[in-house]
């Protein structure tokens, strides 16, 4: 079962969420902070469990990954989950300004 969603923090920023389960247990999912640029949503912080272990990635304004892969200390898929929404909730501002730099 997959659910997705979008969140918007501003006009020109928004967190998307895509969940995908099985039997009640989380199998994969994506939180992912994005900017709108030149006409269209950009990734800024992504967070997803795909190459095995959940881990963040990050972006530049080039679409260049800054950040690649780096590990989030969470012993299962859901407190992962629940970090990567904490995380982008409290520091998405502080994202893009590190966006915008780069």
């Amino acid at each position: 079962m997959a659910r997705e969603y979008v969140v918007a923090y501003s006009l020109y920023d928004r967190k998307r969420h895509s969940l995908f389960t099985e039997r009640g247990g989380i199998v994969r999912f994506v939180v992912q902070y994005e900017t709108y640029v030149d006409g269209r949503w950009r990734p800024v912080v992504r967070y997803d469990n795909f190459y095995i272990h959940a881990h963040r990635d990050s972006y530049s304004k080039s679409g260049k990954r800054l950040e690649h892969r780096k590990p989030i200390p969470c012993a299962s898929l859901k407190e992962a989950l629940d970090y990567a929404h904490d995380d982008l909730d409290r520091n998405w501002k502080r994202y893009r300004e590190v966006f915008e730099r780069s």
